[in-house]
């Protein structure tokens, strides 16, 4: 269970989950559309200054996010 819970992230980013993507059986950890853990998300450790996060809130503006909000 994951321990991160807000009603509002500023990105994409902040929940993965081990999932099979490759049908191998092997789960990895992937986040949002299939980005995966230290291929496509990098953690900040290993990155330089220029990386910029696929899922991150800096491509937000390139294109539009769609969300539909939810009441409890």
């Amino acid at each position: 269970m994951s321990t991160q819970y807000s009603t509002q992230w500023d990105s994409l980013a902040h929940i993965g989950y081990e999932f099979d993507l490759t049908g191998t059986g092997e789960p990895q950890l992937c986040f949002y559309n299939g980005y995966v853990a230290d291929r496509d998300i990098i953690p900040p450790a290993k990155r330089d200054d220029a990386y910029v996060m696929p899922l991150g809130i800096e491509t937000f503006a390139e294109a539009a996010i769609q969300t539909r909000g939810v009441i409890v």
